[in-house]
């Protein structure tokens, strides 16, 4: 099974895309956080919260996808102790990423 990045959405014309997404994953964590920063009981989340979210891991993801050049890999030899420098030729999402 290929992983993919997931921005996440709740476009109501969309599938629900919520759920396993990169902004569902900040929204947990803001709520895990929440009480080791702020001191006190946790919030109720919202839609205003929600979106946040989802805008901030559609941009991070879109940037990703638009300079994927930007990333380099070395791969070390095992045998000559030299190593082999390639680029990212592509970076899977899935669901709806804005253009």
């Amino acid at each position: 099974m290929a992983h993919k990045l997931k921005a996440g959405t709740k476009n109501s014309t969309q599938p629900i895309q919520y759920s396993g997404s990169m902004a569902h994953a900040m929204e947990k964590a803001f709520m895990e956080e929440w009480e080791h920063i702020m001191g006190s009981g946790k919030p109720e989340m919202n839609d205003q919260v929600r979106l946040l979210f989802i805008a901030v891991a559609q941009g991070v993801i879109r940037h990703l996808v638009d300079n994927k050049r930007a990333f380099k890999i070395d791969i070390p030899s095992s045998t000559s102790g030299t190593s082999s420098e390639v680029s990212v030729k592509r970076i899977d999402t899935e669901g709806l990423l804005y253009p």
